[in-house]
């Protein structure tokens, strides 16, 4: 993106233009946070109503496209035979699974035993490591607000690093 000053041409760094991004989405009739185009693909929202309502699977990863157009499911686990898992060994697997350099998002239903019963809930996370380009980091940021629109997504959590996903951590602000 190109601007013009009097007759001189000039590039904008990555960071002014996510300042002007976030100024412009607070004013009224202007592009909107989620103004990066990015939106859920029809296959992603579908799995997504599946995983909410068969409850077979415990997580979804998503990816952007090749093209950066869309945001695609990329990894799903093999269907579990328990419904639900205390243990939340399948919260170990999708940490693993998210790339050191790359964003992601992912949805996953993390279950707890406390005193009333078994609990579980879903919960989103957008995977934003610091290790990741900029223009990387900049689409998630614009983009991970696609996901409000599907239901039954109550917590949501931001994460740099692996130390922002901690089981124990995650689990204690879940279930307090």
């Amino acid at each position: 993106m190109l601007f013009k000053r009097g007759s001189i041409f000039f590039k904008p760094s990555p960071v002014i233009l996510l300042i002007f991004t976030v100024i412009l989405s607070a004013v009224p009739g202007t592009a909107s946070a989620d103004s990066s185009g990015v939106k859920l693909s029809a296959e992603t929202v579908s799995e997504f109503d599946e995983f909410q309502r068969k409850k077979e699977i415990k997580y979804l990863i998503y990816a952007f496209n090749s093209d950066n157009t869309k945001i695609i499911t990329e990894s799903r686990p093999v269907k579990l035979t328990s419904e639900f898992d205390a243990s939340n060994a399948h919260y170990d697997e999708f940490v693993r699974l998210l790339p050191e350099k790359e964003v992601r998002y992912g949805i996953i239903d993390i279950s707890h035993n406390i005193s009333e019963g078994q609990r579980s809930q879903t919960i989103f996370i957008a995977w934003i490591p610091d290790e990741a380009p900029i223009k990387q980091k900049m689409l998630a940021a614009s983009s991970k607000d696609a996901f409000k629109a599907l239901p039954g997504i109550r917590t949501r959590i931001s994460a740099k690093s692996r130390a922002d996903l901690d089981k124990d951590t995650i689990i204690a602000t879940l279930f307090p």
